[in-house]
């Protein structure tokens, strides 16, 4: 079994190397690439998560094994004041060895949480990799609705992906 929580500031390195490997595992998930990662930056990622009034990684790790992250999922509200009713989940990730344990579905139900706890925001956005059926059967059930495709988002060496983007009300 596992315990999902947000990320602290004792996690970072732990939540650095997840991140790492989330990259290498599946770069097709994810904008960012080892190099130019956010999460690279140490002092950056503890002043965000210094803030959980706009920002927030949930996490999950396994109860026999306190500090190993094997989940997470950001999530951010929009900060111009126009859009202050929306949040973005990101960064949804599950080391393979733990998928399908429920883990980084606790991790998105827990921004979920996080974001019904920032007043007035009232829709979540997420997109996701159109190569990943699985993320999008989660998303779905958890209760997203696709709105748009965005063709050749992502580009890998000659390789092009595309991008779902969905979004729920709270």
């Amino acid at each position: 079994m596992f315990r999902v929580r947000p990320l602290t500031i004792d996690d970072v390195e732990h939540y650095q190397a997840l991140r790492a490997e989330a990259l290498e595992d599946t770069p097709h998930a994810f904008l960012a690439s080892p190099g130019d990662d956010r999460a690279e930056d140490t002092e950056g990622l503890i002043a965000q998560i210094s803030n959980p009034a706009e920002f927030a990684i949930a996490v999950a790790e396994p109860e026999d094994a306190p500090g190993l992250l094997i989940a997470s999922a950001g999530i951010i509200r929009a900060p111009h004041q126009k859009a202050r009713h929306r949040a973005m989940i990101w960064g949804v990730y599950c080391t393979p060895t733990q998928r399908r344990t429920g883990a980084a579905k606790a991790c998105v139900e827990l921004t979920l949480d996080i974001a019904r706890s920032w007043n007035g925001v009232e829709v979540v956005a997420l997109s996701v990799s159109a190569e990943t059926p699985s993320a999008i059967a989660l998303y779905k059930k958890l209760g997203f609705q696709p709105w748009g495709l965005e063709p050749d988002a992502i580009r890998i060496a000659e390789k092009s992906f595309d991008e779902l983007y969905l979004q729920r009300r709270l």
